[in-house]
């Protein structure tokens, strides 16, 4: 289940539509818009096993764990690409972490505005880390 995450078709939030898109925007700004959003956040069954999944895959066994890694890694890979320097492998992990993090306590917790602003400063924080315009998505 967690490692046919990166063959399936892209969920509504993981399309790229162009009003969400700068021209001349790197994708993993682009990926930010879209992991950090509201519409993510409401996919319950069709969203990144990486806030969905945490607590199973860490009680997993070992095929689940590295099927979590996996998808863990392409992502990583994803911000690397699109950051340079010498720190860009170390930024990479912190992008996946704000990520990851802001939705997982945002899915988890009983308060919609709580949740909200854990999203929205995960992306802030990411965007004042890079050269990356800033966008316009709640």
């Amino acid at each position: 289940m967690i490692s046919q995450f990166l063959c399936r078709p892209a969920a509504p939030w993981q399309q790229k539509p162009a009003e969400r898109c700068a021209p001349g925007q790197p994708f993993a700004r682009y990926v930010v818009d879209a992991y950090l959003s509201r519409e993510h956040l409401d996919d319950v069954d069709g969203s990144c096993p990486l806030i969905g999944l945490p607590s199973d895959a860490a009680r997993g066994g070992e095929a689940v764990k590295t099927a979590y890694r996996q998808v863990t890694e392409s992502m990583i890979r994803l911000f690397e690409a699109n950051l340079s320097g010498p720190e860009a492998r170390e930024q990479a992990l912190v992008f996946v972490a704000l990520c990851v993090g802001g939705m997982v306590l945002a899915r988890g917790i009983d308060d919609r505005a709580l949740g909200d602003e854990l999203r929205k400063s995960a992306e802030r924080h990411i965007l004042a880390m890079t050269a990356w315009e800033d966008g316009q998505r709640h």
